[in-house]
């Protein structure tokens, strides 16, 4: 197995939510459960997050800070031309998946 991938335990790590102000980490280690403010320096886009769980028991992740990556346009997937019965837009292209990480795409 690749030194980067390694099987963990199966575990819900909860949603991460994203808070406007610094103050809002400060008031979420004052609940009950809560982590102290980590900063994350490994992460991509940094940042500060405080783990703490919900009255369900159920964990929550807060973030602030992150930066976000400008979006390329050389990074978006081109759009797929799929050939029917009687049209065939897609002639001697083949339809094929790259090696490597998914694209991710999230709802904003």
């Amino acid at each position: 197995m690749p030194d980067h991938a390694k099987k963990g335990p199966k575990e819900f790590l909860g949603g991460t939510f994203t808070v406007e102000t610094y103050q809002d980490l400060e008031r979420a280690t004052k609940l009950p459960g809560s982590s102290s403010i980590q900063e994350l320096v490994d992460a991509p886009g940094g940042g500060f997050f405080v783990a703490l769980r919900d009255p369900e028991g159920f964990p929550i992740n807060l973030i602030y800070g992150q930066q976000e990556r400008e979006p390329s346009l050389e990074e978006q997937p081109k759009m797929l031309a799929y050939n029917f019965e009687n049209e065939k837009p897609r002639v001697r292209e083949f339809l094929r998946f790259k090696p490597g990480p998914a694209a991710v795409h999230k709802v904003r």
